[in-house]
């Protein structure tokens, strides 16, 4: 029997290594390209931008504006309490990302899904439309050999 050999991946050289990564670079570029795509690629930006900026403007806004003395709630006699309570309105707003992000995606399935089922019944009455006049064309063939 013979045995297939293979070399080691430190042994093949980085063209080979390069080659793979470039197909799966161009895989993903033309995926971006794609504008059937381009709907989620804006939520995905958005939910980013919300992820990367919400939470820390909330932690901030409450260690500095909320829990102090003369704000909403004075905690400006423990330091470790009123970081860890900001901190804990930071991750609840890191949850309310979260939550927006899944009901944005369901939101933009049902949109398709009423986009595809729209076209789906634009090309059945198109077909339906083409088979009568096919019918009728037929029809009109056949009593002209007639005559």
């Amino acid at each position: 029997a013979t045995r297939l050999r293979t070399q080691p991946a430190s042994c093949r050289g980085t063209h080979a290594f390069l080659g793979e990564n470039m197909s799966t670079i161009e895989n993903l570029r033309e995926m971006v390209v794609n504008p059937s795509n381009r709907p989620a690629f804006q939520l995905l930006a958005k939910a980013t931008v919300m992820m990367a900026t919400l939470p820390i403007a909330t932690y901030f806004f409450c260690f500095e504006y909320v829990f102090v003395k003369g704000g909403v709630y004075d905690m400006s006699e423990d330091f470790n309490m009123r970081v860890n309570v900001s901190g804990f309105c930071a991750i609840f707003v890191v949850q309310i990302c979260i939550g927006t992000f899944i009901l944005m995606a369901f939101k933009q399935d049902d949109k398709e899904i009423a986009n595809e089922k729209k076209l789906k019944d634009e090309l059945v009455q198109k077909m339906k439309e083409e088979s009568v006049n096919n019918k009728a064309s037929e029809k009109s063939k056949d009593e002209k050999k007639g005559d």
